[in-house]
This record gives structure tokens, C-alpha cells and sequence, in this order.
């Protein structure tokens, strides 16, 4: 289908030379049309003028005869929060909060509803990956912020997985896979997780729909505890390789809550929604259609300048 701006360009240029065709035409009859050879100065303007009206009209007449009319839109109304949980045995290890009395699900659990509420009213869909020895798509992406907090809190994710070494590199891939499809720069990732894993392979390069990625650490990183035939701590210096890998950052929240910064990154406040292109194409015909229809008049009634009578 052509463009209705194209459609505007094209009548325009038609306008524009009937105009030209017309101005010499009547070049020779001017001082016939008009009293010293001259019309009034505001006359003067009328081919610019009715070349923009017929502009307008053609624009505005397109753009409803369209099949589908754009209306109003506000840019975040497709933002995303991919959020990769840690469901891990080691997530249930007691060293997190700000006393280190909470266990690490409980203290990324707790930031993370934190965050959600701050997103208030605003057009948010979420979608939860849980990781351990594979990773799963929980919720591939949902507006409701009942459903999410269920998953979140209620849910036994950690069954849903064979024992094993946790692999985050696993939980990236299905981030990949799954924000794919997504349109680009939609998605903000947020990995959880106390770095306890093995070492696996370079995680994939991320799809253009995740603009940003946070990677979020949990658990004491100086007090270690033993579980699983080996000692668990928090790991910044895995947590921050990975971030590298993916081009994100890498903040330790097992104490501190997010910093407002990085919260304005990962729920911009929205933008003022754009104007409704509907409204604008009848305001444009109705512009173009009254100009059009009431110049003929204007230039009969005040077009020519007075003529003084002795």
C-alpha cells in the first residue's frame, strides 16, 4: 500500500504545477483581472497556500481510508522484565538480608517484590526463568502482577529439576531463546543468583530485545557455608565474568537494596504517549477541505484591490 505521506508529496507536486501552468496562463490578463495590474498582497499567497490545503486534504484522506489507523501508543506499552531466578539447594543457605538472617531465596525474593512494586501502574509483562542443573521457562511473560508474585513466592521450583551442579550458563541460553522473538530493545534481564555453579561454556550472545542486563548477586561472600561436599559462598568474581560475557553489570544486593539508579534503568519512566494519528489525519482534512473550499470565495469577495471612484 503507498504511503499516505507519499500520497500528500504527489498531489502536492500536481498542485504545484497546475498552479505554475496557471500563473502564466493569466500573466497576460492581470492587468485586466485587476485594477493597476496588481491583486491585493494577501492574494499574493493564495497558490502556496491552496498547494499546502490540497497537501493536507490528501494526507489526512489516506491516512483514514487506510485499512488500519495508528492511534495512540506509549512506548513502553511492550517493556519487558525477563527475571532468571536461582532456585538451587544453595539458595536455601541462611547468610543473606541485612542481619544474615534470612536464606538467599528469601533475601532475592524479597528485592525482587520490591522492585515490582516500584514499576507501580506502569504497562510491565514479566517473564520468570527458574535455573538449577537445567533451566526452565516458567512464565513466558505476564502483565499480571498477581501471577508473578505466586510464582515467585508460592511456587516449589526447585522439584521441577534433577539434583546437580547448578549451571548458569543454562539459564542465559533460555534467555536467548525465549527473548528471541521479542522486538528489539524491549527486555531488561535480571539473573539472581549466589554464583555457586561450574564452570560451563561462554554464555550466547543476547538477542536485540534484551537491552540491558543486571546480574544480581546473593549470599555472604566472606562466610562460606558447607553444603553438597563443598563450601557455598556467594561468587562476585563468577557473577561479574558473566555480566562481562553479556555486556551487563553486576551489583551484590545481599545486604543492599538496589541502587534508585538502577532501578530508573530497569523501569524508565514512560514517556508521554504520542499523539493519536487519526485525530491529526481529520484535523488535516478538515483543514485542507475548508481552505480549499472557501479561497475561491475569499479571492472574488477581497482578492482584487478597491478601486477609487472620482
Amino acid at each position: 500500500m503507498v504511503s499516505p505521506l507519499l500520497i500528500a508529496v504527489g498531489a502536492a507536486s500536481l498542485a504545484a504545477l497546475g498552479e505554475w501552468l496557471h500563473a502564466r496562463r493569466c500573466a497576460r490578463l492581470g492587468r485586466l483581472a485587476f485594477a493597476g495590474g496588481r491583486p491585493r498582497v494577501w492574494a499574493r499567497w493564495t497558490p502556496p497556500l491552496r498547494v499546502a490545503a490540497i497537501a493536507l486534504l490528501a494526507w489526512g484522506l489516506s491516512v483514514l481510508a487506510a485499512p488500519t489507523v495508528q492511534v495512540r501508543t506509549s512506548p513502553t506499552a511492550g517493556q519487558r522484565l525477563l527475571i532468571a531466578l536461582d532456585v538451587s539447594p544453595s539458595m536455601h543457605l541462611r547468610d543473606a538480608g541485612p542481619a544474615g538472617q534470612q536464606t538467599r531465596a528469601e533475601r532475592a525474593r524479597d528485592v525482587l517484590r520490591r522492585l515490582l512494586a516500584r514499576a507501580g501502574d506502569r504497562p510491565l509483562r514479566v517473564g520468570i526463568i527458574a535455573f538449577h542443573s537445567s533451566a526452565l521457562p516458567v512464565l513466558a511473560g505476564s502483565s499480571d502482577r498477581d501471577v508473578v508474585a505466586n510464582v515467585l513466592d508460592d511456587l516449589p521450583l526447585e522439584h521441577a529439576f534433577a539434583s546437580g551442579k547448578t549451571r548458569l550458563h543454562e539459564a542465559l541460553a533460555c534467555a536467548e531463546r525465549l527473548a528471541r522473538p521479542w522486538p528489539p530493545g524491549s527486555t531488561s534481564l535480571l539473573l539472581v543468583s549466589d554464583g555457586d555453579t561450574e564452570p560451563g561454556e561462554s554464555p550466547p550472545t543476547m538477542p536485540g530485545a534484551i537491552s540491558a542486563s543486571f546480574i544480581l548477586g546473593v549470599g555472604d561472600a566472606q562466610r562460606g557455608t558447607f553444603i553438597d561436599d563443598h563450601v557455598s559462598r556467594q561468587e562476585p568474581g563468577a557473577l561479574r565474568r558473566l555480566a562481562d560475557q553479556v555486556r551487563g553489570s553486576y551489583h551484590d544486593i545481599n545486604r543492599r537494596d538496589l541502587p534508585p539508579e538502577l532501578l530508573d534503568r530497569l523501569l524508565p519512566a514512560p514517556p508521554a504517549a504520542g499523539p493519536d494519528l487519526r485525530a491529526l489525519a481529520l484535523l488535516a482534512a478538515a483543514i485542507g477541505s475548508a481552505i480549499t473550499a472557501l479561497l475561491p470565495f475569499a479571492l472574488r469577495l477581497h482578492g482584487a484591490p478597491a478601486v477609487a471612484h472620482a
